[in-house]
Parts: structure tokens; sequence; C-alpha cells
């Protein structure tokens, strides 16, 4: 709650404080993108080859334990794993959908 005073407004500083908060998540979605072109790239179909290490999927969408199991166990990433879940889940069904996966294509840098 920026609004700490509960006056209706934030200060400048205060709205600094989200722009660094979207800088860091921004950072860690690149990263992990960044990982997975390295782990399963090169190429425009990284993605695809990262989606299908995802085993044993329930009604093709990826549950936080079996995330954190694949991503960390399997790929071996300890960047914020449990967060870049949270970040793309962005029906908040509690899994990660393939259209929800592929929306690092947006963030891919060759």
């Amino acid at each position: 709650f920026l609004d700490a005073s509960n006056k209706g407004g934030i200060t400048k500083s205060q709205w600094k404080i989200l722009d660094q908060l979207r800088q860091d998540v921004d950072l860690s979605m690149r990263e992990f993108t960044g990982f997975l072109h390295h782990k399963f790239g090169p190429g425009a179909t990284f993605l695809e080859k990262a989606w299908a290490g995802f085993e044993g999927l329930k009604d093709d969408e990826v549950p936080e334990s079996s995330w954190r199991e694949c991503v960390i166990d399997k790929w071996q990433y300890f960047g914020p794993v449990v967060g870049l879940h949270c970040l793309l889940d962005r029906s908040r069904s509690g899994s990660v959908s393939l259209q929800e996966f592929m929306i690092l294509n947006l963030l891919v840098e060759y």
C-alpha cells in the first residue's frame, strides 16, 4: 500500500518504488527467457522445446508444484521460480497454460 497516509495520493518517491518493482519483474522474466533460450535454443522454437520438457501435464497446464520440480530440479534454474509461475499464470488458475507460457516470446532478445 503506497498511500500510507490514506490521503488518496502518492508521492513521486512512492511512485518510483512501483517503477523499480516493474523493472525487477521485467528483469526476472528476461533472465528466465534468456536461460530457456540458452538451454533449448538456438532458434525460434526454444519455447516449444521447453514446454515439451514439462512431463505429465494435466489439461495441458503446468501447476506450481510441477513447475518447481521441472524448472529447479530438472533444468537447474535457481531464479525466482515461484514468482515467475505466478507472473505467467495470468488466468490465476494456479497453473500455466501453453498460451500463457508463450508470452515469453515477447521478451526474446536474439
